[in-house]
């Protein structure tokens, strides 16, 4: 679909594609978007909801990108931050879907978030530019915080949307538990425009064998949290 502009009900900003993979499944009609300037983009329409889905790769400044396009080229009665999060708080396990109440980004910003319908938790997001890849680094940060998880975009994403005077919300998916370590760091493995380099990832990998086994877990474990957030996605009602 090449288009100038789109009228929807809701614009979901992720980092990566496939973190719409569960809500794609599940979608009754899905086309891409050519012509804007968003890495990837859909328009979807899946629970009676008409969606615009942009992916633009991970970080504040890309997903902050993906949203002030997205939010010039589309008429929508909301913005919600989607994708995969770290915890930071041990009660909540790979596949549980948190929402946020309050978006800090560590250095004094903050963006409070609508309720979501549908029961997930509702907690403090910490929004930085970086992977929290160590059990102590996840302790200390949630300490620091009083966040109870960890991403890279929602914080952007919530100033676009305050920007256009867009109601904004927040939904992610837990990949890994506050007390798992990850496979690797990956902030070591991201190009120059932030995104994270799969060849590099499998560079390191092939170089590395032994780190084969825990990426294939984490990879399983983000598999599943993205199709929980796409069953979340597709029943959700934004106030």
């Amino acid at each position: 679909m090449a288009t100038a502009e789109v009228a929807v009900d809701v614009v979901a900003v992720a980092a990566e594609a496939r973190e719409f993979a569960g809500l794609r499944r599940r979608a009754d009609e899905c086309t891409a978007v050519a012509g804007w300037k968003i890495g990837q983009a859909w328009v979807a329409q899946a629970g009676g909801l008409r969606w615009l889905l942009a992916a633009n790769g991970a970080g504040a400044r890309l997903a902050g990108l993906a949203a002030a396009e997205a939010l010039r080229k589309a008429h929508t009665a909301c913005v919600v931050s989607v994708g995969l999060c770290g915890a930071l708080d041990d009660r909540f396990e790979p596949g549980t879907v948190v929402q946020a109440g309050e978006v800090v980004d560590g250095r004094g910003g903050r963006w409070a978030a609508g309720r979501v319908d549908g029961g997930a938790p509702m907690v403090r997001v910490l929004s930085l530019d970086r992977v929290a890849v160590s059990r102590e680094e996840k302790l200390q940060l949630g300490a620091e915080s009083g966040a109870g998880i960890i991403e890279m975009e929602a914080a952007a994403v919530a100033a676009r949307a305050a920007e256009a005077g867009v109601p904004f919300y927040c939904l992610k998916a837990v990949s890994d538990g506050g007390d798992e370590e990850l496979p690797m760091d990956f902030n070591r493995f991201r190009d120059t425009e932030g995104r994270f380099s799969r060849v590099r990832i499998g560079a390191a990998c092939a170089l590395r064998p032994r780190l084969a086994p825990g990426l294939l877990r984490f990879a399983r474990q983000c598999r599943r949290s993205i199709d929980c957030l796409g069953e979340y996605l597709v029943h959700a009602r934004f106030d």
